[in-house]
């Protein structure tokens, strides 16, 4: 993954995995719905998710010393820092394991339905109704009537399109009235093969070791192999670092349409303070700016400019020098600062 592409999912909160392009839309609606099923976290993306912004303005034009001919634009300050690496976040340890649930004493609480890119999965809800803490490990057996009536066991691939570690910790050791979760996919659009014919299923059930068995679904329909999950207990995700400057907005100016592979290109950032109070920008922040497969690291003029009023808005000068590899057509461009949603795209053409 691109230095860019890591940047914009830090931005748009997406998580650090996945391929590209259409995987990459699978990968936020994925997000989308692991966040709704843990009581829909309040830390949505941030309203600066970037946009291909078509942006019109000042011309930068800046000296060969990075002085800008503007006066009210603050100096482009060549001082490259290393590229931004976020601090890994700091993971509780899973709860100790307990003796295994048994059928017993476990509760159906619900089955929820969610489905995105052709993956559905029914999400098979126990609740622990005994006496006292206990584990859930493993999957289940998934059985169902074919079309003799005849009870079969339903094969099943091991995984699902729904897995979301950070979000789920395995085994479920619950505590009285807690719940677990396994999920059931099922899968009209086969990954990495061709669909075949559609199998269906009624009255499916999960059985556990012990033989207890706790309906599924009425019917099941599947064109590619039915997948089935481990037993987990839904946990909150690790929590993001406090936004560094929450009142801070970045815009963009005078940024060329076309630029040279291979050369530098000049452009302004304004940085626009919508609070209240003025923005000290103390320790002086670094920024990460970045077109394609070009990134650089710099720090901020902070000693022209080391506060934004209440209000008001800094325009820095800023300078990037497109990589001579950077193929001819239209690019992405992203400017951001280090460790925090503060971030502003557009769309540039490449030339050679």
């Amino acid at each position: 993954m691109d230095r860019l592409e890591q940047d914009l999912r830090r931005v748009l909160r997406d998580p650090p995995r996945s391929p590209t392009s259409a995987a990459d839309i699978i990968e936020r609606v994925h997000a989308g719905m692991a966040r709704r099923r843990t009581r829909r976290r309040a830390a949505a993306a941030s309203a600066v998710a970037l946009a291909v912004l078509l942006v019109a303005g000042v011309s930068a034009v800046l000296t060969r010393d990075g002085s800008p001919t503007s006066a009210d634009i603050v100096p482009w300050l060549d001082a490259p820092v290393a590229p931004y690496s976020p601090a890994p976040p700091v993971i509780s340890s899973p709860r100790p394991t307990a003796p295994a649930c048994r059928g017993t004493d476990l509760r159906l609480v619900g089955v929820d339905r969610e489905g995105a890119t052709g993956h559905t999965g029914d999400f098979v809800q126990v609740e622990n109704a005994g006496p006292s803490r206990c584990t859930l490990s493993g999957s289940a057996e998934l059985t169902g009537l074919d079309g003799a009536g005849t009870r079969v066991t339903i094969p099943a691939e091991s995984g699902t399109f729904f897995d979301w570690p950070d979000m789920q910790e395995r085994p479920a050791t619950i505590d009285p009235h807690e719940q677990a979760t396994l999920t059931v996919e099922t899968s009209m659009s086969c990954d990495g093969g061709a669909p075949a014919s559609t199998t269906s299923y009624r009255r499916v059930q999960i059985k556990l070791p012990d033989g207890t068995a706790f309906k599924v679904a009425d019917r099941l329909d599947s064109t590619c192999p039915f997948r089935i999950d481990t037993w987990y207990r839904a946990v909150q995700p690790p929590p993001e670092p406090p936004e560094p400057w929450p009142t801070l907005q970045a815009r963009l100016n005078g940024v060329p349409a076309t630029v040279r592979a291979g050369e530098p290109f000049d452009y302004v950032v304004e940085l626009a303070n919508t609070g209240s109070a003025d923005v000290m920008l103390d320790p002086c922040p670094a920024y990460t700016q970045a077109l394609a497969g070009t990134s650089a690291d710099y720090r901020l003029n902070c000693a022209a400019a080391s506060v934004i009023p209440a209000g008001g808005s800094a325009r820095f000068a800023m300078r990037l020098t497109v990589g001579p590899d950077v193929p001819a057509g239209p690019a992405k461009m992203l400017w951001s600062l280090h460790g925090s949603a503060v971030a502003v795209g557009t769309e540039i053409t490449v030339t050679r």
